[in-house]
């Protein structure tokens, strides 16, 4: 069974340690996981280079702390950090002025600040989600959307949410009074293209197009042809 091992050099420290028998020997083997400086023990609060500081328990994991925790004003994290500016001002200056960054934080009011800054590392970056911490942390985002909590985990759970069909209608019914203020004629666009798709559930089918066999999900948009922004979109079997 995992426990939390603290140790005591000029500092203390701390690791998570936890065994299991060789395969080959026979003999328990120690597995230990570096947590770095105990800054509270009780409150299972550590810093290392990796993370800066942040929270461990076995049942929970790791968990961000807000850059506004009191905890974090205390504990010697205060350095001067030189953060990626540019993309990310850029961005909330712009999504500012069309309107849209009110839009999107009264999409998920609660988890406004994941949001924006979960939006902002998709069009900065191209990496996975694993890598969104660490961008984060090193970008004027972190700054910007202070609350934000971009660990892996946390990030699923956010996506499931905007999945939420409720929540999608409530989007695009403010969305549309942004990009189309008045009822003027306009046409659209139909288009729907097949996103390649492995995972398990309702939505993945096989598709047959020219011959050729793929595991599909179908994504449709529909598009405003006057400005070239999508006024509606939705993914459904490919059949």
């Amino acid at each position: 069974m995992p426990f939390i091992w603290s140790y005591r050099r000029i500092r203390s420290y701390a690791e998570v340690r936890s065994s299991e028998r060789d395969e080959v020997t026979g003999l328990p083997k120690s597995l230990p996981i570096y947590l770095g400086k105990v800054i509270d023990l009780e409150k299972g609060v550590f810093k290392n280079r990796k993370m800066g500081v942040f929270k461990y328990s076995i049942d929970s994991g790791y968990e961000t702390l807000n850059i506004a925790d009191p905890i974090i004003q205390t504990c010697g994290n205060q350095e001067k950090t030189i953060l990626d500016f540019g993309s990310s001002y850029l961005l909330e200056e712009f999504s500012k002025s069309i309107g849209f960054s009110d839009l999107f934080r009264n999409t998920l009011p609660k988890y406004s600040d994941s949001l924006m800054a979960l939006i902002f590392y998709y069009i900065e970056m191209s990496e996975p989600n694993r890598d969104a911490l660490r961008w984060y942390r090193g970008s004027y985002s972190n700054v910007l959307f202070p609350a934000a909590e971009l660990l892996s985990e946390r990030i699923s759970e956010l996506l499931t949410k905007l999945g939420d069909e409720t929540v999608e209608r409530n989007f695009f019914s403010r969305y549309l009074k942004i990009i189309l203020p008045q009822k003027t004629k306009t046409g659209v666009i139909i288009d729907s293209t097949g996103l390649p798709n492995s995972i398990h559930f309702p939505l993945t089918a096989i598709s047959n197009y020219n011959g050729t066999l793929n595991e599909e999900v179908r994504l449709i948009f529909v598009i405003d042809t006057k400005s070239g922004l999508p006024i509606f979109s939705d993914i459904t079997l490919k059949i």
